[in-house]
């Protein structure tokens, strides 16, 4: 028997670990045992012995035991339970207990701690994967064994001995900061104190984690943390934030995790040593706080570990080095977005250290950071008395969700329950709202559990008000000054006191009056008229034009090729060639009316007043700042190509304007059809694109899911002749099937033409009756089926009303028709749709009496391909007065089908494009490199149209490209 040596007591009541002591027969799961004493039959006799007694087989088992006297183990050899061989194994050593490491994720070990003695005390840690293989042998290199044993017998041995040993469970945190306890309560994973748990069970991310003591005076601790935090708003911001952070996980457990990234300037007197160690949570030294030149895999290396804290990284980089951390602050950003998982990038709040990278934050952060200048912030602090404060608040927040658990649940519990119902009529949250309102319950937070005064947060308040307020969050004391002479600016091509040209070849320019060249999002400026703007007293006093340039590279506003200047080449009034050396400054700030108006320079004849606007027949699609309209005068006898491809990425407002443009047509006496497959026309999303007392007035709902398909699909003309209505019947089915072989239409044709000779003219066509017609022999009849079965079960399932388009149109004369059409199974949606397109087109084709705009949002999941209803209905369409307007969210090369298809659309009307679409739309633009970066400014409701406008000078419609916001139906913008 083994000797039973108490071993060391691990000290098991640290943060990072829930422990539990059970005997080792006890255990469910426990070390995976060796079948030990599993026995083996040998038969001595390979034949029958015929006339003869057949010999008993022998059992051959084996077993361990320990020769107390020698202190040896030995291997036994069983015989039919009797001993036959001994073999020495090992000896001097006892195994005296072993621990489970369980993950908490998913309940199983992924280590064993084993406490072994020899001549001394030894902890042993062996991978799972290793334990449950018997490969134990490599890691007791502590032990003595005899020549004669093998290592698959010491592997067999070790593991006996283990799972007879006394077993521990103890759960090790693989991230850092809070958990769940099933007992109820929390725990906090952080680095441990106590060396006798072995420092490799513990992962990288829990190792890098110190706590400190948790300071023994609270209320002397808390004042001077108050004391430092309050002296400047923008500190107490930063302290808020750091205490957020540690809350991570109760922001993450109530669904309202904080998106956002944090920007902080240094300066003198508040360094970037300072701000690291107000900030920084982790070992710097264990985990070194990543320079932002850093590549995106390290980055993400780094995210990893990180959890309830702040990932810090720093910039080193000059003013003009933009792009050698462009690539990095786009992989923040993008990381700061991801919403889904977050094991792979940390739970944590992305925070920069950088003199110089706001420009670059602020121009690819999509407003989804918060900007942070210290310029303001006075006094020199003690680098250790800051990193007292963190950590000593770190402890302190620790220990007061450990004491109040349930207290703590409730009082998240609340601030969820009070901001979703704030957020039911709200617009989405941007990033500066995500931080608002984190630092908000952080402070609510402080106030409850640690008792600090409400008037402390004052200015704290009220600096996050003014964030919330502002529109450029990195507004400080140097862009005050470039705001200055951007209103200047904006104020003079407002009163024409510039004459302003849009950038071309051979554009002719005359030097000697004000002037300034328009490219894109870019504006040119000559030394004499950007000196002019710096005459400004309150700018002189505190910039000269040197030192005004140097600020706009700093902020990423300046485009420079030579020193300051980015030469341009243009022609004189002689005709003569020229090289200008001029200003290029970023235009994307000006005010909007005034960038409105650079952007549809050549483009003022299509802008109409209100009372330039045609009384009838007239389509408005797009309005500026001024609240002028520019659109389309609705000429149906012309045949007009009416269609209009709506694309976008995601959030945006495509629905919006496909509301917009269903309201506008039915306005214009159409009759207006709407498909939906994917929740975009619900009853709510309706009301809030355009209002509920509208919808309910003048939309109908049909859900084909509840009530059927609202049309028979085989309900056609019976009184033409027979080819007609077999063509007819063949282009139902294949708009829902697909194209057809040669000999699989010869063999449909050849029955439905049997069909409709045994189906009398007065009766209806059932689904049933083709599928009846095909139950025949044959490859052809078999592929016919395959194709056609699921398609017309479904029919059969849903149901068909015995109506037809025209009748459904009369009762819902005046009203805008939504089907939605069995989101529950996508591919039968999609069919059904193109199925109710072609029969609505054949109808239309019939009568053309009343304009049919037919509207589908996510197209790409219809049929493209030649022949298909859409493709038919974009080609034919006009002649029958009817329109389609589709959307997408990424635009599609002319080169696809889709492409190919939608790209014959009248109008293209362009929201912010995808970053995958955005080389696609500057193409069919025929944008430069200049143009799109226009797209990076594009707002919500934004949008560039490309078709014909009503010119009211020539007062006919005129191709155009035109940019603005999509005009609302209502008078007011809901």
């Amino acid at each position: 028997m083994p000797r039973h040596i108490e071993g060391p007591k691990w000290d098991m009541s640290q943060s990072n670990f829930d422990c539990t002591t059970t005997p080792s027969t006890e255990v469910t799961g426990g070390f995976p045992a060796p079948l030990l004493n599993e026995s083996c039959t040998v038969d001595q006799f390979s034949r029958r012995l015929v006339g003869k007694p057949r010999p008993l087989t022998k059992r051959i088992s084996h077993t361990f035991r320990k020769d107390v006297a020698t202190d040896t183990w030995l291997y036994i050899e069983l015989e039919n339970g009797f001993p036959k061989k001994e073999i020495a194994v090992a000896k001097g050593y006892d195994i005296l207990s072993y621990t489970e490491c369980i993950d908490p994720q998913n309940g199983k070990a992924y280590k064993y701690i084993v406490q072994l003695i020899t001549d001394s005390m030894h902890q042993i840690v062996i991978p799972a994967e290793d334990a449950e293989n018997w490969n134990l042998a490599p890691y007791f290199n502590q032990v003595t064994r005899y020549p004669g044993c093998s290592k698959r017998m010491f592997n067999e041995l070790l593991a006996f001995q283990i799972s007879s040993a006394r077993s521990t469970k103890l759960t090790a945190y693989q991230n850092a900061g809070f958990h769940a306890c099933q007992e109820g309560g929390f725990i906090f994973a952080s680095k441990q104190t106590d060396t006798s748990v072995p420092a490799e069970i513990m992962s990288e991310s829990v190792n890098m984690r110190p706590l400190a003591e948790t300071p023994t005076d609270r209320d002397a601790f808390i004042a001077s943390w108050i004391e430092f935090y309050s002296s400047n708003p923008k500190l107490l911001i930063i302290g808020l934030l750091v205490i957020a952070c540690i809350l991570l996980f109760f922001f993450d457990m109530i669904d309202m995790f904080p998106l956002f990234m944090l920007m902080i300037r240094p300066s003198e007197t508040c360094t970037q040593s300072q701000l690291k160690a107000m900030m920084c949570l982790h070992d710097s030294k264990l985990c070194p706080i990543l320079n932002l030149e850093s590549k995106p895999a390290k980055i993400q290396q780094y995210l990893s570990k990180i959890y309830d804290g702040t990932a810090l990284f720093i910039d080193d980089s000059l003013a003009d080095e933009r792009a050698r951390i462009e690539e990095s602050v786009r992989c923040l950003v993008k990381t700061t977005k991801r919403n889904a998982d977050r094991n792979s990038s940390g739970r944590n709040i992305i925070t920069i250290i950088s003199r110089y990278a706001a420009g670059t934050v602020r121009s690819v952060s999509e407003g989804n950071a918060l900007i942070l200048s210290m310029d303001d912030v006075k006094g020199n602090i003690n680098i250790d008395y800051l990193h007292y404060l963190t950590k000593g608040m770190e402890s302190l927040i620790v220990s007061t969700v450990q004491q109040n658990p349930a207290e703590i649940m409730k009082f998240f519990e609340r601030k969820r329950e009070y901001y979703n119902w704030l957020a039911v009529h709200g617009e989405p949250e941007t990033g500066i709202h995500a931080a608002a309102k984190m630092l908000t319950v952080t402070r609510d937070f402080m106030q409850e559990f640690l008792q600090i005064e409400e008037g402390k947060f004052n200015d704290c308040n009220r600096l996050l008000l003014e964030l919330l307020e502002r529109e450029d969050l990195s507004l400080d004391y140097d862009q005050i000054l470039i705001t200055d002479v951007y209103t200047e600016l904006s104020k003079r091509i407002r009163n024409r006191e510039l004459l302003i040209m849009q950038k071309h070849q051979k554009i002719t320019v005359d030097t000697n009056n004000p002037s300034a060249i328009i490219d894109g999002d870019r504006i040119y400026l000559n030394d004499e008229t950007l000196d002019s703007l710096l005459q400004l007293n309150q700018i002189q006093m505190r910039h000269s034009r040197r030192g005004f340039l140097n600020l706009l590279r700093q902020y990423n506003l300046l485009v420079a090729k030579d020193g300051n200047t980015k030469p341009i080449q243009v022609y004189d009034l002689n005709g003569k060639s020229q090289r200008l050396y001029w200003y290029c400054i970023d235009a994307s700030i000006l005010d909007a009316d005034v960038l409105h108006r650079l952007h549809n320079i050549d483009s003022e004849q299509f802008w109409l007043a209100p009372n330039e606007v045609p009384d009838r027949d007239f389509m408005p699609l797009l309005r500026d700042e001024s609240g002028r309209v520019a659109g389309k005068l609705m000429r149906q006898q012309d045949a007009e190509n009416g269609h209009v491809y709506v694309s976008g990425q995601s959030g945006v407002g495509k629905t919006y304007a496909d509301c917009q443009l269903m309201a506008r047509n039915l306005a214009l006496g159409h009759n207006v059809v709407a498909f939906d497959s994917s929740d975009s026309f619900t009853f709510d999303t309706m009301c809030c694109n355009l209002s509920s007392e509208f919808v309910t007035e003048n939309v109908t709902f049909i859900d084909i899911d509840s009530v059927g398909i609202p049309v028979d699909f085989f309900r056609i003309n019976r009184t033409v002749s027979k080819p007609t209505q077999k063509t007819a019947l063949m282009d139902i089915l294949t708009a829902g099937i697909g194209e057809l072989s040669t000999s699989q239409k010869n063999r449909l044709r050849a029955v439905l033409s049997e069909m409709l000779d045994l189906i009398d003219k007065t009766e209806p066509i059932h689904p049933c009756d083709i599928l009846t017609m095909l139950q025949e022999d044959g490859a052809t009849y078999e592929s016919l089926r395959a194709r056609l079965e699921p398609l017309l079960e479904d029919i059969e399932l849903l149901g068909m009303a015995a109506q037809s388009w025209r009748e459904l149109l009369r009762q819902n004369a005046g009203k805008i028709i939504v089907i939605s059409t069995a989101s529950g199974s996508s591919e039968r949606g999609n069919q059904l749709i193109d199925m109710l397109l072609e029969t609505l087109f054949r109808y239309q084709r019939e009568q053309s009496e009343i304009p049919l705009d037919l509207v589908l949002d996510e197209i790409q999941n219809q049929n493209f391909t030649e022949g298909s209803p859409i493709c038919r209905i974009l080609k034919e369409g006009r002649h029958s007065l009817i329109s389609f307007i589709g959307s997408t969210q990424d635009y599609y090369a002319r080169s696809t089908e889709i492409g190919k298809v939608m790209g014959k659309a009248g109008i293209q009307i362009f929201l912010r494009p995808t970053q995958d679409s955005e080389g696609t739309v500057a193409s069919e633009l025929r944008f430069g490199k200049a143009d799109r970066e226009r797209f990076d400014a594009m707002q919500r409701g934004d949008v560039i149209i490309k078709g014909p406008f009503y010119d009211k000078e020539q007062h006919r419609n005129i191709p155009a490209t035109l940019s603005g916001h999509v005009v609302s139906f209502l008078p007011e913008e809901p």
